[in-house]
């Protein structure tokens, strides 16, 4: 089975690319049929969370098909919507093995070890090294910063180091996220809003640093913290490697920007089309090209085991968000919730306290913003685009700082051996100010 998914994905995605370049009714129509094979094939071995998501809206979706009597031969057509996030998903792990055979993550945490004064200041180095690796690695950063920290500060009381590492990784973690371009919230914010990312990116990247700098503000209780393994002076040449890291960001970025302006694409799908050639020709030019595809090669097949989680959970999501476009629901709710548009500051903080809430009781976040972006949709005629957009985007981040049942949270508590509420409880504040700088600014735009 696993090898026949890894088949069904492969020319799933292989196809959308396809549709990039060439339009054309059969061959959309395959790219359908082959989403709802990848489906059903992705029902074996789907973790229970996400099998859980899946069957909710894919319930709720044919209870509206019959309801409001859609045709059942057009079905095929809905599991094309979400073939750009699967195929980002499918993609994103070339990035991940560039970072590792290349070493850059090493000259990091190098970075991170050196120069070190005070408690106060190795919080801000700890969080500005996670920060730039959660853009490039995303997830897999979490566990590299943590197994660094419990080395570093071993000699503290564990109530000190959990409240240390538990603030630093999840909020410098939440804080790249608010821009980073392989965020998939953003990717599904840009979906629902219409707007270019590249229009979003100067707000979201501003919005990215006031936070962390607030964040910066308030670790003074960590000042007093010395308890931490002796560092060392970092090398002009470890300063050269690392500024490699900047370049590779700058230049994947702007690579994307200049292929949409070219061939006028749409931004995620010039990241999907970029993604393994820049890699590739980055593992060249640093003399990497024979490692990096050697471990590609060895962990590919792995990677492929997790990825029927996303591919029945998106194919689902996309599934539901369709039949709910064609069912024609969407001008009933805004003939009720009209009255709302007139007071956007409330329907704002309703969106970021809404999101944090769900997310403290086991509603995962992908699932509050599908909702979220079917309950915005119909204001998008009356309120500015880019400011709900700023506000999905960072009421949806924060859960990874707090959100409870959020992955990035459950994943600290599991290190930590911390119940999750009081990660939650640690980072609470946290939440609440990246959510209310995104709904300021967004209110601000109007």
């Amino acid at each position: 089975m696993q090898d026949v998914r890894l088949l069904i994905y492969t020319t799933y995605c292989l196809l959308y690319v396809v549709t990039i370049f060439f339009s054309a009714s059969w061959i959309e129509g395959a790219l359908g049929w082959l989403g709802l094979l990848a489906f059903i094939c992705s029902f074996a071995g789907a973790q229970s969370m996400y099998l859980k998501l899946a069957l909710f809206f894919m319930g709720m979706a044919c209870l509206l098909l019959f309801a409001f009597e859609l045709p059942l031969h057009e079905i095929s057509q809905y599991f094309t919507s979400m073939a750009l996030l699967l195929c980002l998903l499918y993609l994103l792990p070339f990035i991940h093995h560039f970072m590792i055979t290349s070493r850059l993550d090493r000259e990091l945490y190098r970075f991170l070890d050196s120069n070190v004064k005070d408690g106060r200041h190795f919080y801000i180095r700890t969080s500005f090294a996670n920060y730039i690796l959660s853009l490039f690695i995303f997830l897999s950063a979490l566990p590299l910063t943590y197994r660094f920290l419990t080395e570093k500060l071993q000699k503290l009381p564990a109530h000190v180091r959990t409240r240390f590492t538990s603030s630093v990784i999840l909020r410098s973690f939440a804080s790249s996220n608010v821009w980073s371009p392989i965020e998939v919230y953003i990717v599904i914010v840009v979906a629902i809003t219409g707007v270019y990312y590249l229009e979003l990116l100067p707000y979201l990247i501003t919005l990215s640093f006031i936070t962390l700098l607030l964040d910066w503000v308030f670790t003074s209780s960590f000042k007093s913290i010395t308890a931490i393994e002796d560092s060392h002076q970092l090398k002009v040449a470890h300063k050269g490697k690392l500024s490699l890291l900047f370049f590779f960001l700058a230049g994947f970025i702007s690579s994307a920007a200049s292929i949409q302006a070219i061939s006028e694409i749409d931004f995620f799908e010039a990241i999907i089309l970029l993604i393994v050639p820049y890699t590739l020709l980055w593992s060249v030019c640093l003399k990497r090209r024979k490692s990096f595809v050697r471990y590609t090669r060895l962990v590919w097949y792995r990677h492929i085991t997790t990825m029927q989680n996303f591919f029945i959970l998106f194919l689902a999501l996309g599934f539901f968000n369709e039949v709910v476009e064609h069912s024609g629901i969407l001008a009933e709710v805004m003939e009720v919730a009209e009255p709302i548009s007139t007071y956007p500051l409330l329907l704002f903080i309703g969106l970021q306290l809404s999101t944090l809430f769900l997310a403290c009781v086991g509603v995962h976040p992908l699932a509050t913003l599908s909702l979220q972006g079917l309950f915005v949709t119909p204001f998008l005629t009356v309120l500015e685009p880019l400011s709900v957009a700023i506000v999905l985007i960072t009421s949806t981040v924060a859960n990874d700082a707090a959100g409870t049942f959020n992955v990035p949270v459950t994943m600290m508590s599991q290190y930590t051996g911390v119940h999750p509420y009081s990660i939650t409880r640690l980072n609470l504040g946290f939440a609440l100010r990246l959510g209310g700088v995104g709904v300021i600014v967004g209110y601000l735009l109007l």
